[in-house]
């Protein structure tokens, strides 16, 4: 919502957008105290007027739609798809969430019209760009029984051409037309989630998706946000028990203030996806017992119920591990929800230590290095360092013969300022 508040601009994407959110916020608006803002800004409580009321203003004669509402505009291929998609939704949400949202049939099928000139009849330039198009006009198809066989045979031969949010839409288009939501269950659908797979960039911080390379498809409205908002509904549709999706998730919450969250696109379909993610996983409250635990050395038990979004934390000093453990042996850290009904169990272990560092003797590697620490105010030679005091640090090199490209380098200790 912030990103609205200082980018007020009113295209047609934004105001898609922000009905996406609106849609996808539901109840939750209601704990916003400063809305609606002021008339020059986004009033989320009406998004569905933004959105709907101005379909007309922005739809030209060929069915597609422009970005403003400049009549002389040309049709935008991507926005077009990203509005049916989005008017799809308000449908879904009629039917699934009893909301009343008024779909303009008039309008819908002109923009179908026009996705299926554009399907026969493709412009030459950017082909990346138009691939982009083209994948999410066969997942909006799909989604109403219309796939087209002969485009998805295309999409499927060129998807290494295509960014990985195309290959996202199209790797759902498919699912939809083959009515297969799992990835085992059909080699092509598991051939091109793996694909995706191969893009991920694991971390214990974050989980992640790189692009191959660049191409003209930034042109169709492209953002990192919105290509994880895709690839996260394609994981929960076809591999919902993917242990890497509490990841994406995760990183997608701790990331809002930068990349992910930047743009309005991104975080529409952001929005949505966690939408989904939520639906899937967490509809219910939270209603079950948990145990973490490291077999023999020490064990947590908790209650989870309600929506109470506060952790539970339990330190284990590493001296009592090693008490009680045996040097050298394994032993699993196991977290595990016992029966109960409703949301999941979350978790962050950390491991925080000091190595013991052995001490080296010096030794003649050829050229002789000294270092002697002497403090400023007695002249002594410091055995410790004390706070608040200050000492000179001289570094002595005597080297048997003539050498070049030397460095010596000589960290300052930690809890140490050097001093001009």
């Amino acid at each position: 919502f912030a990103f609205y508040r200082v980018n007020p601009y009113f295209c047609m994407e934004q105001r898609t957008s922000a009905f996406l959110l609106r849609l996808t916020a539901g109840e939750l608006l209601a704990g916003f105290d400063d809305l609606p803002p002021g008339v020059s800004d986004y009033n989320f409580r009406a998004a569905e007027r933004l959105f709907f009321d101005a379909l007309k203003d922005h739809q030209n004669p060929d069915g597609g739609f422009r970005g403003w509402r400049d009549a002389r505009a040309v049709s935008r291929p991507y926005l077009t798809a990203y509005v049916l998609f989005t008017m799809q939704l308000a449908r879904e949400s009629n039917a699934k969430r009893g909301t009343d949202y008024k779909i303009d049939r008039d309008v819908y099928d002109r923009a179908m019209r026009y996705v299926a000139g554009y399907i026969a009849n493709p412009p030459e330039d950017g082909y990346s760009y138009v691939l982009e198009s083209l994948a999410f006009y066969q997942y909006v198809l799909a989604r109403d029984g219309k796939a087209d066989p002969g485009l998805e045979r295309r999409l499927f031969r060129d998807r290494a051409k295509m960014s990985l949010r195309g290959r996202g839409h199209l790797l759902l288009a498919m699912a939809h037309r083959k009515g297969v939501f799992q990835a085992d269950r059909d080699g092509e659908l598991r051939t091109q989630l793996d694909e995706i797979k191969s893009r991920m960039e694991v971390t214990t911080q974050k989980v992640s998706f790189k692009e191959p390379s660049s191409g003209s498809y930034t042109r169709a409205y492209y953002s990192s946000g919105s290509t994880m908002g895709v690839l996260l509904r394609a994981f929960l549709k076809l591999e919902p028990a993917h242990p890497l999706i509490p990841g994406m998730i995760q990183y997608t919450l701790a990331d809002r203030k930068h990349r992910y969250w930047g743009d309005s696109h991104g975080s529409g379909m952001l929005a949505y996806a966690l939408l989904q993610y939520r639906d899937v996983f967490e509809k219910e409250p939270a209603d079950f017992p948990a145990l973490a635990e490291i077999p023999g050395l020490a064990n947590v038990n908790q209650n989870f119920s309600g929506r109470d979004q506060k952790p539970i934390t339990r330190r284990i000093p590493l001296f009592e591990l090693m008490q009680k453990g045996e040097a050298g042996a394994s032993y699993p850290f196991r977290f595990r929800r016992s029966g109960g009904a409703g949301g999941r169990l979350y978790y962050t272990a950390t491991l925080s230590y000091s190595p013991g560092l052995r001490r080296d003797e010096a030794r003649d590697e050829g050229i002789e290095v000294r270092r002697e620490i002497t403090n400023v105010e007695t002249g002594a030679v410091a055995a410790d360092l004390e706070r608040g005091g200050m000492y000179l640090v001289r570094m002595t090199v005597v080297n048997p013969k003539p050498v070049f490209d030397f460095m010596l380098e000589d960290p300052l200790p930690s809890h140490i300022e050097s001093v001009q």
